[in-house]
């Protein structure tokens, strides 16, 4: 069993993520798609932050800038990126997720 206090876990987007990901649909862009085949549950990935169940808990994340500044180009212009975007990696620290969506535990 996981521990439920902190979750860390280097996310890689490959092209098939990127490929495959849907624009606007929280939980199956192509971040979603690199941390559903990692094994987390129900991710849904915002512009800051990213959501995943973990043994039946919410888990919450702060996207590194990398990662937030592809949602936004992901969402928004994804169909006039030219060259499509490349695959990257990123490192997430997932805490529990505070009690109203969107708050973030200090650590």
């Amino acid at each position: 069993m996981m521990n439920l206090n902190a979750v860390s876990a280097r996310i890689n987007v490959t092209d098939n993520d990127i490929a495959n990901g849907t624009q606007y649909i929280p939980g199956n862009c192509a971040i979603a798609l690199a941390l559903k085949r990692l094994g987390y549950e129900s991710p849904i990935v915002g512009p800051s932050n990213c959501y995943v169940m973990v043994n039946g808990a919410e888990m919450e994340a702060v996207l590194p800038e990398e990662a937030s500044a592809f949602v936004h180009a992901f969402d928004l212009s994804f169909l006039a990126m030219n060259p499509v975007p490349a695959p990257f990696e990123f490192e997430l620290a997932f805490v529990p997720a505070g009690p109203y969506r969107g708050e973030v535990y200090a650590s």
